[in-house]
């Protein structure tokens, strides 16, 4: 035991992080072993800035991307401490179909840890794909709120991986309309995935939405959906948050705090959706509490500042993967 701990006592730390080498051991230690209807993930932890290696975000999310089209492998990702690249690491779990946290204190890792196996251990559904099948001749796709998406031959597919019990997922469409409506105007949205609790059995659930055309504003105002309506102000909020500090880490303090403030005429404008939503109710709080954040930001110190950034786009990325009760 004493030549182990000279040997460790020897390590040292040298300031750099290859992300990129460690992930990519990841992907080949995973591969070697791959077994099919079994859950296939990296769990990448880093604490430092990707500064050796493959450094370059978009060709570090190609790669991710890359590797779950061709092997199945999804990665999720930690970051851990106030000195790694969030976005970095928010993306390649995007594009590589797993889970992105935040573990501010190193004490939490075995509590995120699990988080994530016990999702693992709770997977009902692989290879799962969201669908949409629109008329490209009226709609087109102007955003999607909550997920990377393909568009490919008037279809919109989204990509969900594995999907676990109790899990909730919902994704935000926007459409801009190229000609005027007339007629009814069907959009077909099917679920396919493979069944874990049947033997793995591919299975699709579809339904046709059928579009009607109005001109009488009660029956307009009528047919919106609660769901849908709660949804809208969860992801625009959200993804305001979101471009926010995208500003504030520019250092362009006065357009964040505006997107705030936005932010918040936005949800009293819509405070009968919210004052009955606990999950509404919190965004909001957050959205109150990151103005406050905001409001003497030139001040505050770098560590402070790293902390508030990472804290609310992990906040953020939680309420809008539905992961936020």
């Amino acid at each position: 035991k004493s030549i182990l701990r000279d040997k460790i006592n020897q390590l040292y730390a040298r300031g750099s992080t290859n992300l990129s080498g460690g992930m990519l051991e990841g992907f080949s230690q995973v591969t070697s072993t791959y077994q099919e209807n079994m859950v296939n993930r990296v769990l990448l932890l880093s604490d430092g800035f990707a500064n050796q290696g493959i450094t370059d975000l978009i060709e570090l999310q190609n790669i991710v991307r890359s590797k779950y089209e061709k092997t199945g492998v999804a990665i999720s990702t930690f970051g851990v401490g106030l000195d790694f690249n969030e976005d970095l690491m928010t993306n390649i779990a995007e594009f590589g179909r797993g889970n992105y946290y935040f573990i501010d204190e190193a004490d939490k890792i075995p509590e995120i840890f699990q988080e994530e196996l016990n999702g693992l251990l709770n997977v009902i559904a692989q290879n799962t794909k969201l669908k949409i099948k629109f008329p490209t001749n009226q709609f087109e796709v102007v955003k999607v709120y909550g997920y990377d998406y393909k568009v490919k031959n008037g279809e919109l597919l989204i990509d969900y991986n594995d999907l676990f019990a109790g899990e909730e997922k919902a994704v935000l469409i926007k459409f801009k309309i190229k000609q005027k409506i007339t007629e009814p105007v069907d959009i077909n949205v099917a679920l396919v995935y493979d069944d874990v609790l049947n033997d793995y059995e591919r299975t699709k659930a579809s339904e046709t939405i059928t579009l009607l055309v109005t001109a009488d504003q009660d029956i307009y105002e009528q047919n919106f959906h609660v769901d849908v309506q709660r949804n809208m102000v969860l992801f625009i909020t959200t993804d305001r948050i979101r471009r926010a500090t995208i500003e504030a880490d520019r250092g362009n303090w006065d357009r964040a705090r505006g997107l705030i403030r936005d932010n918040t005429i936005y949800l009293e404008q819509n405070k009968h959706i919210v004052l009955n939503d606990s999950i509404l109710l919190n965004l909001s709080i957050s959205n109150d509490d990151y103005q406050d954040d905001l409001s003497d930001a030139e001040t505050k110190t770098a560590e402070e500042t790293k902390r508030m950034q990472k804290s609310n786009k992990s906040s953020s990325y939680n309420y809008m993967k539905k992961k936020m009760k």
